[in-house]
């Protein structure tokens, strides 16, 4: 149905024309008369003018017009000259100041060496630095060694892992661990609290970025948790619009977080996940104790060395760790230059590393459970019957007395996007059900009566080992044993 005027239409109406057109019209006359006014035109419009047409008695000629924009263009031209040249000279006063940091290090690393006449590999100072000072397991050791070489070549690959220390509780040495990787990795900088923007902000300089007590991070500040996932790899940058203008953020950097409890399922796929705890008293009266005054100059003037001439295998032959792939190639190439020992090493340490922390919650869950299953035996209390079985709330209690028991007892569901809870049979039965399996009914639980004074039986739900072989067999690999601890074996030095 046309629209029509309420009133007698107006005398510039044009044939034909609706009133939303008439009155679309008038808003662009009136765009226009505001456009001539900015270019300082001496006019008086009335509100009917036809668009761009100056009134009577004010001609502006071709070569007038054209000089008013070109004016406006070159002013806006030299503005952007002008910033450009700003940002150029913040970033040679940056890399200024870097340059000079990195010879105030070079002078402080002279010689004598901290190792004494031993004078060991580069990669084998990292590893003996992270023995005196943390206790951690030996595969982990060589992980976090090789992930501080890595942050100075890390722009030479298509990922950069994040590195990630978890711990259940308080003084489980998180923050020592990240005071040596602070000296020993290039252009370093550790915070205790950061928001979104400052963190785009700090990787866009480049560098390698350390947060502590991660724990406190708002992880609900979608900026920041795209900064950490997305700098996992280039090409990723954030953009914002400042003062009118688009900016470019870029977020490709090493990034290490270390917190109490767990962190967001995307961050564990993207990370080397290192699970800390206190060392027992005859292991903590053997570790140094980490001061201010400890520097690590000398192996970091040999890592800047190595970095500068080293050639590396960008996409080095993987094996059997694939599913950790983009996480450990860096590693395993930079392993790789130190002679065949320290490659296989690597790939050994990748493969101890492929288990809960480097998986979806799913795959975690039927790494547990295989466990569970290979460890308890056919024990009165857990077993059913003679099925080869273990019942729904056996296994939930198993996974809640596990080492790593936060993650079940913080439980966040299979999107990682609800509060956290204790792990149910229910969330069990759900992940399960992804992979084909299923609790069923009845399964007989066999316990004592004290009452009767014999062996009793309880129906409930629960799973049988067969229903997991087909799946164990297609999504968990057959992991080696972790690493065995270095020896003076004269090639790893």
């Amino acid at each position: 149905m046309t629209k029509k005027f309420k009133q007698p239409p107006p005398s510039d109406l044009l044939s034909g024309e609706t009133p939303t057109q008439y009155n679309a019209r008038k808003r662009e006359t009136a765009k226009n008369f505001e456009r001539i006014s900015k270019l300082g035109i001496d006019a008086n419009l009335s509100f009917d003018a036809p668009p761009l047409v100056p009134p009577p008695g004010r001609v502006v000629d071709d070569d007038e017009f054209l000089a008013k924009v070109k004016t406006l263009t070159d002013a806006e031209r030299a503005k952007k000259t002008a910033k450009a040249e700003i940002e150029a000279a913040a970033d040679a006063e940056r890399t200024a100041k870097i340059a000079t940091a990195d010879a105030a290090r070079r002078e402080r690393a002279r010689p004598p060496s901290p190792f004494g006449e031993r004078n060991p590999g580069v990669l084998r100072q990292v590893y003996d630095i992270l023995t005196w000072y943390v206790d951690v397991k030996d595969h982990e050791r060589v992980a976090l060694a090789l992930w501080c070489l890595h942050t100075h070549v890390y722009d030479r690959f298509t990922h950069t892992p994040r590195l990630a220390l978890m711990s259940p509780e308080p003084s489980g040495g998180k923050s020592t661990v990240l005071d040596i990787v602070n000296q020993l990795s290039a252009r370093s900088e550790i915070s205790g609290n950061i928001t979104g923007p400052s963190l785009f902000r700090t990787t866009d300089e480049g560098g390698t970025v350390l947060l502590d007590e991660g724990d406190n991070l708002n992880w609900a500040d979608k900026s920041l948790r795209a900064v950490i996932n997305d700098g996992h790899q280039p090409g990723r940058p954030i953009k914002r619009t400042i003062n009118g203008e688009l900016r470019t953020f870029q977020n490709f950097a090493p990034l290490g977080i270390a917190a109490i409890g767990k962190f967001p399922t995307p961050l564990m796929r993207r990370a080397i996940v290192v699970n800390m705890s206190p060392p027992l008293p005859a292991v903590a009266r053997r570790l140094r104790k980490f001061t201010a005054a400890d520097s690590f100059d000398f192996t970091w003037a040999a890592i800047t060395d190595w970095a500068e001439s080293v050639q590396l295998d960008l996409d080095p032959p993987l094996a059997s760790i694939l599913r950790v792939a983009d996480n450990w190639r860096p590693l395993i190439s930079i392993a790789d230059s130190f002679g065949p020992k320290w490659g296989a090493l690597a790939r050994k340490s990748a493969l101890a590393f492929q288990g809960l922390t480097n998986a979806s919650v799913g795959i975690s869950l039927l790494y547990d459970i295989r466990s569970i299953f290979n460890s308890d035996g056919a024990d009165g209390e857990a077993w059913i019957d003679s099925t080869d079985g273990l019942g729904s709330e056996y296994i939930v209690g198993r996974l809640l007395d596990r080492e790593e028991s936060w993650v079940w007892s913080d439980y966040t569901g299979p999107g990682d996007d609800k509060a956290p809870r204790k792990l149910k049979t229910s969330d069990v039965a759900t992940l399960l059900r992804g992979f084909g399996i299923g609790p069923a009914k009845p399964m007989w639980e066999r316990k004592f009566d004290l009452k009767s004074n014999r062996v009793a039986r309880k129906s409930y739900r629960g799973y049988r080992r067969e229903w997991f072989e087909k799946v164990w067999t297609k999504w968990l690999p057959e992991l080696e044993p972790a690493p065995k601890p270095l020896d003076d074996d004269p090639m790893f030095k």
